[in-house]
């Protein structure tokens, strides 16, 4: 990792002021490191107080000022629900601001660890300081977008807040008419509320008046949401008409062309991914969340799964963009490259009596880990030393594991390869009871397609 900062004077020729920053909704706890010192000095002003702000800011470049050179202020705080208003200010006030992801700082790993603002704001210089030494993975800087951008996001979020909110007054709405045994209740039919009066409950009783005022008003707030919904679709399809005006509303109207892709994913892939830029697709996964997180330690090696740790919203837009991909494109090149490498294939896995079928490949098995409830009792799982492919569902961290269905694969009660055995330490393998299903026609005892 290099510093890039081509605007600025040598090293030799400026002096640096560092300024972290411990944000709350009441105060706001600053950390200041001076040229020349190793100590921190510590602050505390009001939330929100950009007097008091610029006055302890400007107090920090005056004593910096001292030695007779230019001196640049180099700030940090952590992103989260204070926005990015108070970076743009910062950067408006000539300060370099960094906002830090949170996640990405390391913190004692101890069982009960001690956490105070003061704690926290060392921390957070301590990381800041690396990060401009330039130490790789010291710390991981938020992408901040411009306000344009950030505004661009309001129309997808809200959005989906209304149609959750849509969602749950609907559910509200059936929940009270089934309890009287009216099932099968449409809210959003034109003439629900008149036919209130008509219904009957199971026990061929009028609704209760009580419960018709609560349904009535219900189906208010439902109909505002409603309404408000429709809004903004509309406020959508006029801004998509005039695309050519717009980088944004030309992308969104581009990405509307291609088939499996209909304008709200493309509105929301814009909104929430291609504001900005990617050098390579690493860094595309990284901010998605879908990079892998493996478990290699000693001898236990394992897929955990994906991160789920970046933008949700992008996530499952990407998630559901590939299944549609595959219905709507099944001739293109990356849905020719899934089926071979997945195929059609199948293993059908019982847990707690419910079949479920996996897609696998051709090198791929379905088997049951131990849970947390199997580890604390002394068991624990061991797997041949060769098993090519990743493992299916369930994670191991799943305790219903620990109520899969018993069944032999067969009449030996010897697993087929590839299963992972149940054993206790220390004594012999009980009979196998886990239930491993492989996704082939082969007989049972015909050899494993993982062999070798």
């Amino acid at each position: 990792m290099t510093l890039d900062h081509p605007d600025t004077p040598t090293t030799s020729e400026y002096v640096t002021v560092y300024v972290a920053f411990e944000l709350s909704k009441a105060k706001w706890k600053l950390g200041v490191i001076l040229p020349g010192s190793e100590k921190m000095s510590r602050y505390t002003i009001a939330g929100g107080d950009l007097a008091a702000l610029a006055a302890r800011l400007s107090d920090a470049r005056a004593k910096a000022g001292r030695s007779g050179k230019p001196v640049r202020l180099l700030s940090c705080y952590e992103a989260g629900f204070d926005g990015h208003w108070l970076h743009r200010w910062l950067e408006d006030y000539g300060v370099s601001n960094h906002e830090i992801d949170p996640s990405s700082i390391e913190v004692n790993r101890r069982a009960r660890r001690a956490k105070t603002d003061r704690i926290d704001l060392d921390r957070l210089m301590r990381a800041f300081l690396a990060h401009v030494r330039g130490e790789p993975r010291a710390c991981s800087v938020v992408h901040v977008p411009t306000v344009e951008d950030e505004d661009r996001k309001r129309w997808s979020r809200e959005r989906e807040r209304l149609i959750k909110e849509r969602t749950a007054h609907t559910n509200r709405i059936k929940g009270l008419l089934h309890g009287q045994g009216i099932r099968d209740a449409m809210p959003l039919k034109p003439g629900f509320i008149a036919s209130l009066d008509d219904l009957r409950t199971g026990d061929g009783r009028p609704l209760p008046p009580q419960l018709k005022d609560e349904i009535r008003r219900e189906h208010e707030r439902l109909g505002l949401v409603s309404r408000q919904l429709a809004a903004i679709e509309a406020q959508a399809r006029t801004a998509q008409r005039t695309a050519a005006s717009r980088a944004a509303e030309a992308k969104i109207a581009r990405l509307a062309q291609l088939k499996s892709i209909g304008p709200v994913s493309a509105r929301g892939l814009v909104h929430e991914v291609f504001y900005r830029a990617f050098d390579n697709r690493r860094q595309v996964g990284s901010y998605i969340g879908l990079t892998g997180t493996p478990y290699d330690s000693g001898e236990r090696q394992r897929e955990q799964g994906i991160s789920k740790a970046g933008n949700r919203r992008a996530r499952m837009l990407a998630i559901e963009l590939a299944w549609l991909w595959l219905r709507h494109q099944p001739d293109s090149v990356l849905s020719r490259w899934f089926r071979a490498r997945v195929g059609d294939l199948k293993v059908t896995v019982v847990i707690q009596g419910i079949t479920i079928p996996v897609l696998s490949d051709g090198s791929r098995l379905f088997w049951a880990s131990p849970s947390p409830v199997h580890e604390r009792s002394g068991f624990r799982a061991t797997a041949p030393d060769r098993i090519q492919g990743d493992a299916v569902l369930p994670h191991p961290a799943h305790t219903a594991q620990s109520r899969i269905t018993p069944r032999s694969l067969r009449s030996d009660n010897t697993p087929i390869h590839g299963c992972r055995r149940l054993t206790r330490r220390g004594r012999s393998a009980p009979p196998v009871d886990w239930l491993c299903s492989r996704q082939t026609n082969l007989p049972l005892d015909s050899p494993s397609p993982i062999q070798g």
